[in-house]
């Protein structure tokens, strides 16, 4: 893979050509009550100039579900995530964070009991925790809860659903926060609609509120900040699929914390596209756009920060045989904040992928 800007810069603009060998191993078992799976995911990379950037980004993930009872389903989900903070973190949040190393677990356990054949309630409670390597940001903690209630219409096409959520986060002190928490409360009000057999449309709209308490240094002096404001939530996708692939477009508005140890406000519009060309050639693209604000309190250096990312990755997939492919994938990022930044990589390379069934 060849990488013209391996620390998004705006400045001094690094290229290297990185090494890459990523196995993936995925397990799914199956019983009439029972569906668990499992995955680990590895990501060697080996640079030929920037030898101390070396790494080896690795995923390990679990869900699991149980039908413990003809009304009652009980579920599981978690990850661990060790990468850097140009990876997934950049592609989630759209914040370009200075490359360092980031670890993140995930834990999520879930009950849904069927209240009736068109009433559901599914309760979800979560716990998350991101570490950073570099002393710059502040590593922090969520934990909250998030209660669904759908309700089937007798056309059986259209869904009302409602959601609440309350989540806390907690940071940790870094170079630039002595401490701080925020409580964020939210409810949503939408609609699932089924077009057809292949079209899909989920919509939810509502309000949130957010209550701050953050320390920061400024030196020499300590600035508390205190803030406790009302905003809008929205999560809305449309999709489609079809006999060679699938076509998704969608739009995101939340508060998401971050290593720079506040909420971030942002907004994602995605486009996610599949399609199987020939038997051969297959092919996706990924386009994502992130507008986010990080408020800081009057006084410091920055009192509002704005950021703008692009995200622009097509790949093809060129099968030799049913398990053998040669890959060709491109990814365009732009960052633009106080600076601008751009990065292009380009990756060329093999890709063997089996089935294996034991009965």
């Amino acid at each position: 893979m060849y990488d013209d800007n391996i620390y998004l810069c705006s400045t001094v603009e690094i290229d290297d050509f990185i090494t890459l060998i990523r196995p993936e191993v995925n397990i799914d078992v199956k019983t009439e009550r029972t569906d668990i799976k499992g995955g680990i995911t590895l990501n060697v990379q080996r640079y030929a100039d920037e030898s101390q950037l070396n790494t080896t980004d690795q995923i390990y993930a679990l869900t699991a579900s149980f039908l413990s009872s003809e009304r009652l389903s009980l579920g599981l989900d978690g990850r661990y995530t060790k990468d850097t903070t140009l990876e997934t973190e950049l592609t989630e949040t759209g914040i370009g964070l200075i490359r360092t190393i980031r670890k993140n677990y995930f834990f999520s356990p879930s009950a849904t009991y069927i209240l009736s054949e068109r009433d559901s309630l599914t309760i979800t409670p979560f716990y998350t925790r991101t570490n950073y390597q570099s002393p710059d940001y502040s590593d922090y903690w969520v934990s909250g809860v998030n209660l669904n209630y759908r309700h089937l219409l007798k056309n059986e096409r259209l869904s009302l659903i409602g959601q609440a959520g309350y989540n806390y986060v907690k940071f940790k002190p870094s170079e630039s926060i002595y401490e701080g928490h925020y409580h964020n409360c939210q409810i949503y009000g939408g609609i699932n609609y089924l077009f057809s057999e292949t079209i899909t449309m989920n919509f939810l709209i509502g309000l949130r509120y957010t209550n701050s308490k953050m320390t920061y240094w400024w030196y020499p002096f300590i600035i508390l900040y205190k803030d406790k404001t009302v905003g809008w939530v929205a999560d809305a996708s449309l999709s489609k699929t079809y006999e060679r692939g699938s076509l998704t477009l969608g739009a995101r508005r939340e508060i998401l914390p971050s290593g720079w140890a506040g909420q971030l406000e942002t907004n994602r519009f995605y486009i996610y596209f599949v399609n199987k060309f020939t038997e051969r050639l297959q092919g996706r693209i990924n386009i994502s756009y992130y507008k986010g604000e990080y408020p800081r309190p009057m006084g410091m250096e920055i009192s509002d920060y704005s950021y703008h990312t692009w995200h622009i990755i097509p790949t093809l997939h060129y099968y030799l045989t049913k398990h053998l492919a040669i890959e060709l994938n491109y990814s365009y990022t732009s960052y633009k904040s106080t600076i601008h930044s751009d990065r292009n990589t380009v990756f060329l390379g093999i890709r063997w992928e089996g089935q294996y069934l034991w009965e």
